[in-house]
C-alpha cells in the first residue's frame, strides 16, 4: 500500500516538475523528461509490474495535460519500461551511468517515436531542422534528469524500506 501511495505521490510531483521546468529553446524547446525518468526507475528498479503500471498512468498524465492524442504516449512508456526491465539483470540499477544512458537513450528515443507517430497522423507541423533538435535535447536532458530521479526515488524507497525483495536477496546471499 506504502509503494502504491509513493508512486502516486511520485508521479503528482514529477508532473508538476515537467509541466511548470521551462523548455530550453537552443534545444528546440525540449520539456525535462521527468515522468519519463520515472518509469524508467521503476522498471529498472523494481520487480513485477511496477514500471507498466507507472508507465500507463504517467502515459495517461503527459497525455491529459498536452495536445498529444490520448494513448500515444501510454503506449510508449509502456514500450520503454518493458524494454528497460528486460535489460534489468544486465545492468547495475543504483549506478548513475546507468541513469545517464537509460534517461538519455530513454528519452531521445520517446521523442523520435513520438514525432513519427505524430507525422503518420500528419498533426507534425513543425519543420525538420526544428524536429532533430528537439530529440537531440530531449536525449540531453533526459541525460541530465534521470541521475537526480533515480537519486531521490532510491532514498525515498530505502528510508520507507520499500526496496525491491529480490534485489535484497541477491545483494545479501
Amino acid at each position: 500500500m506504502m509503494f502504491g501511495m509513493l508512486m502516486g505521490i511520485s508521479m503528482l510531483v514529477a508532473l508538476l516538475l515537467q509541466a511548470h521546468l521551462p523548455g530550453i529553446t537552443l534545444l528546440g524547446g525540449a520539456r525535462w523528461p521527468v515522468l519519463c525518468s520515472l518509469v524508467l526507475y521503476y522498471a529498472l528498479n523494481h520487480h513485477g509490474v511496477a514500471g507498466a503500471v507507472c508507465a500507463f498512468a504517467c502515459g495517461l498524465l503527459i497525455d491529459s495535460l498536452s495536445l498529444v492524442p490520448l494513448g500515444y504516449s501510454g503506449l510508449l512508456l509502456c514500450l520503454m519500461a518493458l524494454s528497460a526491465g528486460a535489460c534489468r539483470k544486465h545492468v547495475l540499477p543504483e549506478a548513475m551511468v546507468t541513469a545517464s544512458v537509460f534517461g538519455g537513450l530513454g528519452a531521445g528515443l520517446y521523442a523520435l517515436l513520438l514525432y513519427a507517430m505524430l507525422a503518420n497522423q500528419g498533426v507534425q507541423g513543425v519543420s525538420l531542422g526544428v524536429v532533430v533538435a528537439r530529440i537531440a535535447g530531449s536525449g540531453v536532458l533526459g541525460a541530465i534528469t534521470a541521475p537526480p530521479v533515480f537519486f531521490v526515488l532510491a532514498r525515498l524507497h530505502r528510508a520507507l524500506e520499500l526496496g525491491d525483495k529480490e534485489a535484497q536477496h541477491r545483494v545479501n546471499a
